[in-house]
């Protein structure tokens, strides 16, 4: 049963502790491949999610509200991928 990764699966992350963002890498690029069809060869830390991965305005909001990342004033920023990682924990982190 292959179901899209969540925001449930952070709110599990969030009870655990990882010293290292792969986990969190792995989900937001599981859902950057299964949600918006994006080839994960071109997913890196310094891609850009409308330029590098084809993401338009409206499918960065999706990423942010799927990512449960809506209420992080760092959420505007978001426009790499390793911005979507640093968000993601720094609310792990709180």
């Amino acid at each position: 049963m292959d179901q899209l990764i969540s925001s449930y699966t952070f709110r599990l992350l969030s009870n655990a502790e990882f010293p290292y963002n792969m986990d969190i890498e792995f989900v937001i690029r599981d859902i950057l491949i299964k949600k918006f069809n994006v080839a994960g060869d071109v997913i890196n830390a310094n891609a850009e999610f409308k330029k590098d991965l084809g993401l338009d305005s409206l499918d960065v909001m999706d990423l942010v509200i799927e990512l449960e990342v809506v209420s992080d004033p760092e959420a505007e920023n978001i426009f790499l991928f390793s911005d979507a990682v640093a968000c993601v924990q720094r609310i792990i982190n709180k």
